[in-house]
């Protein structure tokens, strides 16, 4: 009984400051290759927080978590459709080994790498569409962590399985509206009948802290238009 009281406050604090904070997320680096229907690796993520978040009255403390492990959630548009209560879904597992060290008085400036087990290759189509086809994307986190702290830098404060969950909402694409994908040059071009080869560069503006490489193929439709007439190629 007296270890959970000793966890209710410290848990309650922090999921407070967490769920409140301003979060800025710098940049997402990922690459999705041949196995992205079971893992994406790796993973790189910059992201800072403000010192104010980290204040605690009457103390100042450090913290260190060694490693940790997150589940990654989008909303569900198909559980309830145009509702914000939509469920979340479930995209994949992030782990990490990076040691995450916090000092109360700085703010706190992170580079995290690591790599997400995905729940399945259809949350990652919904997750890649929703960023394709929205303005922006909510993206959730929630994690257990083991913190080992130290208050005025002597006195050892370690706290055991807290929870934390923060929902980010992140810029997305919104259908290219802002500035449309433009072809920059024709490279190549070999064809037979029926067929036509194209190596092609093109500019696209990206809005979003998040840069993808795709290291598997894809399928891209083409149209052109001819006397107000979309034809596809």
């Amino acid at each position: 009984a007296s270890t959970g009281g000793y966890l209710v406050l410290p848990q309650h604090i922090i999921q407070r400051r967490v769920g409140s904070a301003a979060v800025n997320i710098r940049d997402c680096y990922l690459t999705v290759g041949p196995n992205a229907s079971t893992s994406i690796q790796p993973i790189v993520l910059r992201f800072s927080v403000s010192r104010h978040v980290l204040w605690l009255p009457l103390i100042s403390y450090t913290a260190t978590i060694h490693g940790f492990s997150a589940s990654v959630y989008i909303k569900d548009d198909e559980s309830s459709p145009g509702d914000s209560w939509a469920a979340d879904l479930l995209v994949g597992t992030f782990h990490s080994q990076d040691t995450l060290e916090v000092e109360s008085w700085e703010d706190m400036n992170v580079h995290i790498s690591g790599g997400m087990d995905v729940s399945s290759s259809d949350a990652v189509v919904k997750m890649v569409n929703q960023f394709i086809k929205r303005p922006n994307v909510t993206v959730s986190f929630k994690s257990r962590v083991d913190i080992h702290g130290k208050a005025w830098g002597w006195l050892p404060c370690p706290l055991y399985g807290i929870f934390i969950h923060k929902a980010l909402m992140l810029p997305a694409f919104d259908n290219f509206r802002a500035t449309e994908p433009a072809l920059n040059q024709l490279l190549d071009a070999r064809g037979r009948p029926g067929q036509l080869n194209i190596t092609a560069s093109a500019s696209l503006w990206n809005p979003t802290p998040v840069t993808l490489v795709l290291g598997d193929d894809f399928d891209m439709q083409v149209y052109y238009a001819l006397m107000g007439v979309e034809y596809s190629l």
